[in-house]
């Protein structure tokens, strides 16, 4: 999945310093249809900007029969305007930040989808935001850190 990240933020101007994975969830519904997404916080040195920050939400269908929605990439949302990289100079991001960059993110998803992975990494999520999270999964699967997204 960190390639995927770096493949999003591919520059020749800026370096990655860091990647810290804060969130996922896995979950399907009855057609079926299996969407997986993660999040990742992202530390970036600019040779113009100096120290920058960014969000990223990847996604995929692992059950899809193309490839490329099959395999981790950018977090596509086709009926809405929405962009799955946001950036921030000069001050990383706040809890405010995360949860309104996170705005197609189901935390807790309709009935009509069942969530077979989740979680929040918390120490992860206040080491990078300053922060504790404020929202977590409502099910049994919520916030258990063994349980990591498929690669």
């Amino acid at each position: 999945m960190e390639v995927a990240v770096l493949d999003c933020l591919a520059s020749s101007t800026t370096e990655v310093t860091e990647i810290r994975m804060l969130a996922w969830y896995g979950m399907v519904d009855e057609r079926p249809v299996h969407v997986q997404a993660v999040l990742f916080w992202v530390s970036l040195r600019s040779r113009a900007d100096g120290e920058e920050w960014a969000l990223v939400q990847l996604g995929r269908n692992p059950d899809h029969n193309v490839a490329y929605f099959s395999t981790w990439h950018e977090y596509l949302i086709l009926d809405t305007k929405w962009n799955p990289i946001k950036y921030f100079k000069h001050r990383q991001p706040t809890n405010d930040d995360v949860y309104s960059f996170l705005e197609n993110w189901e935390f807790a998803p309709d009935d009509s989808w069942q969530l077979l992975t989740s979680g929040v990494r918390e120490r992860t999520w206040k080491y990078v935001t300053g922060e504790a999270p404020t929202k977590f999964f409502l099910n049994r699967l919520s916030n258990n850190r063994s349980q990591q997204p498929a690669r």
